[in-house]
């Protein structure tokens, strides 16, 4: 819920990145995913943050102008 430098990004100023986000939705995705499969239900926990991460990367992530998702919110520059 805090900006980072993210592992993989250029270090500067602390910004949310789109590609940590999405990776921090892939992992709660599947492990959501297994657990459903191996214990026959959700967690309802889960399913919240995994919708709350996607929300806020649609909400913030996303520049219409460049029709294309940035870096860090507020940044125009690509990914």
């Amino acid at each position: 819920h805090e900006p980072d430098h993210g592992i993989w990004e250029l270090r500067g100023p602390k910004r949310h990145h789109i590609h940590t986000k999405a990776m921090c939705f892939h992992t709660v995705d599947r492990a959501l995913a297994l657990h459903t499969l191996e214990m026959g239900r959700e967690q309802p926990g889960w399913l919240a943050l995994r919708e709350a991460i996607r929300a806020d990367v649609l909400a913030h992530g996303y520049n219409p102008a460049a029709n294309s998702f940035t870096t860090a919110y507020g940044s125009t520059d690509l990914d």
